[in-house]
């Protein structure tokens, strides 16, 4: 089964909210440690980013450049010569506006290191000269990692240049507003970590269920709701934080990922297994299973499986009590909340050898995959991982869509071979939206981050 990228349109109206509210809620499993651009390899954290900022560029439903931030631009044949100039209408908030040095700090971020240019400025305009095609720069910059972005009076928190703006912020909740109010449009988003929220409030006031599983949603609801199947781009894997080049790759040979499947993910149906870990819909993804060979020999060490779903930590640990008896290794099951692993994996990279994260992917950011193995800042390991630098650089400022693919199947054989990760499948799941939306589009990238600021009341 292949994601469905089809755009489907509610125009139903009735609810039980209020009409007048226009406050946009969200319940999610783990909250947003801080807000800027670097939080855009996080679920959670690009669904905020895509309300309060704005890349230079993006790609519209033809797949053709755009920009809703610069007034015009244009390139040389050969990528050589490039000019940017802003809408100076423009701004982050009423004290700063978007001008050519915010511009220059944003596009100069972007750039390769080794890449020699210059800069001319004249008129609102910033000409770029490059010594060789920059062509990369302009897919580079529709990428969230590198939005327009300053810092705000809220502590880990920057403003951008989308339409809302944030007024509260901890890591159990986030408030953002609207920076100029709009008629029949939401104006208020509220971020709700559920570890923390009544539950008593689990009703249908709330706009955004998507963030946490199905079975979390009570069931009274969902008549109020719109619901749709659909595969995702999105996989469910098995990182092997284990730096012991032996002990990683026995325990990924041996592991068995329908075991660990049917057990995580035993009520779902429409299962799409993966041969690596980038879902289908990604170039150079592909169904089928990975490559794995068990030997008969025995390591004696032990590890720790950071488990989230801690109903089935019994039966979890009952398989790798089998797993142990035919490789050595044991393997502790652990269970944690999400705001604890999210503290695990995304900062002190320790408390954890094994533990299954979904791996998100979008069509127009295919690199941002990879930076969780990849960038040794944001990579899921606490050892080092460089290697994997010169594929992922290389996807980062490619230059030709058409060799995304190339690189994607090279960094997942990378993956692969070096035992970092297993894939367990791509997520299939029901996504529930209100009754009530009016013409609200749900497309592939609008299933994971909808744009709140453009939905109809």
């Amino acid at each position: 089964m292949l994601i469905r990228i089809c755009f489907i349109i509610l125009l139903l109206s009735s609810c039980s909210k209020k009409s007048s509210d226009t406050t946009w809620d969200v319940v999610s499993n783990g909250g947003v440690t801080k807000i800027t651009p670097a939080m855009a390899l996080s679920n959670i954290g690009a669904y905020v980013l895509k309300q309060t900022h704005r890349t230079i560029f993006s790609y519209d439903k033809n797949g053709n450049l755009d920009s809703k931030i610069l007034k015009t631009w244009s390139t040389s044949r050969d990528y050589k010569q490039i000019k940017f100039c802003i809408d100076e209408s423009i701004s982050f908030n009423e004290t700063r506006h978007f001008d050519t040095k915010s511009l220059k700090e944003t596009v100069n971020g972007a750039i390769k290191d080794d890449q020699e240019y210059t800069i001319t400025e004249k008129d609102n305009c910033l000409n770029y000269t490059f010594k060789t095609s920059a062509k990369y720069l302009l897919y580079k910059l529709t990428l969230l990692f590198h939005a327009p972005s300053i810092k705000s009076d809220i502590e880990n928190v920057e403003i951008g240049l989308g339409d809302f703006k944030v007024l509260v912020h901890s890591p159990q909740q986030v408030h953002l507003v609207r920076k100029n109010e709009k008629k029949n449009a939401y104006n208020t988003i509220k971020f709700y970590d559920i570890s923390s929220f009544d539950k008593t409030k689990l009703n249908d006031s709330i706009e955004d269920y998507n963030r946490i599983s199905p079975s979390q949603i009570p069931q009274g609801i969902k008549e109020n709701y719109n619901m749709f199947n659909v595969s995702i781009l999105k996989s469910a894997i098995v990182i092997f934080n284990i730096e012991d080049d032996k002990s990683r790759s026995k325990i990924f040979n041996c592991i068995s990922t329908s075991k660990l499947r049917n057990i995580l993910f035993e009520n779902q149906e429409n299962k799409v297994s993966l041969k690596y870990i980038t879902p289908i819909g990604i170039p150079g993804s592909e169904q089928g299973s990975p490559k794995q060979n068990c030997d008969s020999s025995k390591l004696d060490k032990t590890f720790i499986f950071a488990n989230w779903k801690h109903d089935k930590k019994e039966q979890l640990q009952q398989y790798f009590d089998e797993l142990s008896k035919q490789i050595g290794i044991k393997v502790q099951v652990k269970n944690f909340s999400f705001q604890e692993l999210n503290e695990m994996v995304w900062k002190t990279k320790t408390g954890y050898d094994l533990v299954v994260p979904f791996l998100d992917s979008t069509q127009n950011a295919v690199a941002e995959t990879f930076s969780a193995f990849a960038n040794q800042e944001q990579k899921f390991f606490n050892f080092d991982t460089s290697y994997l630098m010169d594929n992922y650089n290389e996807l980062m400022n490619i230059g030709n869509k058409s060799d995304i693919a190339k690189l994607v199947k090279k960094l997942n054989v990378q993956v692969e071979e070096n035992h970092l990760a297993i894939p367990l499948k791509q997520v299939t799941r029901p996504f529930f939206f209100p009754k009530r939306l009016k013409r609200f589009s749900i497309g592939s990238d609008l299933l994971e981050h909808p744009d709140v600021g453009s939905i109809e009341l």
